[in-house]
Parts: structure tokens; sequence; C-alpha cells
């Protein structure tokens, strides 16, 4: 008969392999094509739940899910998933984990009861402009391709941005608006002098952004808008009800 601790030592491997060989199926708006994400495990969903209770946590909460994504995906995608893809990779994996009914309150405090693969299939219906995945401009001696950034540059670009904020920093917005700059700019192009942004450390890619005209910042700034506009499809449900992130995962209330 085999000892207590080898039982249950083989149950916590079978139970890893079984997580490991897991999947599901979601839908990548900027792919147009479904991947395989691993299911959400109860401490993943508990860890979510201690993380957004904290309110000390929120300047890095987007990070919590898009780790959560990161984390769940196969690693030829993990490069491949951008900031446009997060809510509607929540949406799928709520879905398959919760049902397809999400009860939430809408703004006139009344709950509704969204059907997610509706909502989704509606959504994806439209495709990601090409304009969206990538945007070019000029002025004068400069030249800046924009891109969407992916999850894990918008991941690790938030976690430098969280060492610069403090909760009495009257700098907060000025460090907020350029961080988000420089996620989306891919390459600048200067006096025939090409360079890759994501590969200048950090505090360098701010020092260029800095010294940039205005004029471009204003066009990054509307690219950016641009990208919020068709995301917030995702997140709208009606006039009444727009959707968050954390209400995506942490309510499931199916009764």
């Amino acid at each position: 008969m085999p000892k207590k601790d080898d039982s249950v030592n083989d149950l916590i491997k079978s139970l890893k392999q079984y997580y490991d060989n897991s999947s599901i199926s979601v839908h990548i708006p900027t792919l147009n094509t479904e991947i395989p994400f691993k299911i959400l495990t109860i401490k993943q969903h508990r860890e979510l739940f201690n993380i957004m209770s904290n309110p000390d946590n929120m300047s890095s909460a987007v990070n919590v899910f898009n780790n959560l994504i990161l984390n769940a995906c196969s690693s030829d995608y993990r490069e491949k998933l951008t900031v446009l893809d997060r809510v509607a990779t929540l949406l799928s994996i709520r879905m398959h984990l919760f049902g397809d009914d999400l009860k939430v309150k809408n703004n006139k405090g009344m709950i509704e009861t969204v059907n997610i693969r509706k909502h989704l299939d509606k959504c994806t219906d439209t495709e990601v402009p090409s304009e969206l995945l990538e945007c070019i401009i000029s002025d004068g001696e400069f030249e800046l391709t924009c891109k969407l950034p992916s999850i894990e540059r918008d991941s690790n670009i938030n976690a430098k941005l969280g060492t610069k904020l403090t909760n009495n920093d009257n700098k907060t917005l000025g460090h907020l608006f350029i961080y988000e700059l420089i996620k989306y700019i891919q390459f600048l192009k200067f006096n025939d002098n090409t360079f890759e942004f994501s590969t200048i450390p950090t505090e360098q890619q701010i020092q260029i952004c800095e010294m940039l005209p205005i004029s471009i910042s204003s066009e990054i700034t509307n690219y950016i808008n641009s990208i919020k506009v068709f995301e917030e499809d995702y997140l709208k449900v009606s006039d009444n009800l727009v959707l968050s992130l954390d209400t995506i995962l942490l309510n499931i209330e199916n009764e």
C-alpha cells in the first residue's frame, strides 16, 4: 500500500499536469484568430481578489490582468498579444470559466444580465482597422512609427512607472502621460538615423520623448485615443452599462 504522502504528491503532480494540458480557445481581435489559453485556477482567482481589494495596489491593477493573460497564453503568442486584445481576452476567459451570463449593476443601479457570448460575437464582427495597428507620424526632421504595444511591453513600462509614483507625488499626471506615450512608439527616425524605441533604456526613452515637438505628442495622443475608442466597444454593452476589467473576472454571481 503506497504511503499517504506519496499519494498526495502524485495527486498534486497529476493536477499540475492536468492544468498544463487543459486549454480554452480565445478569439484575439488583432490576430483575427483563436489561440489556446490555460484555464484560470482558484489560486489565481483568489490572488485577483486579494490584489484588487487592496487600494494600495490599484495603480498596478492593469498589470494584474496583463500578467494573468501572459501566464495563461502560449509562449508563442506572448509578444503578439496587444493592449487592444486585453478586454476581449478577459471576456472570453470569463465566459469559458463561469458561463455566458454576467450579472452587473448598470449606471442606474439596476442589475442587468449580459450575455457575453452574444456581446463578443457582435464586437468581433468588426475587424481592427489597419490604421490602429500602425501609424506613421511626420513632423519636419522627425518621423515616428507608432504601433499597438504588446501586453508584455505595457506591463514592463507600467512596472517602471509604478516605481515613480507615490501618494504625494505632484508629478503623477506628468509621469502617466509620458510613460503612456513611449509605449506606442516603435521607431523614431531623425537626421536619417532610425532607432528602435524598445531597445533604448526606459529613462532615455523618456528623455527623448520629452524633447519631441508638442505637435508630435498631440498626434500620438490622437492615435492612442482612437485605440481607446475601439476598445470601448468591448466594454460598452449599452448606454446604461459599461463594463470594467475587475467586473469581468471578479463578479462571479450566477443567480
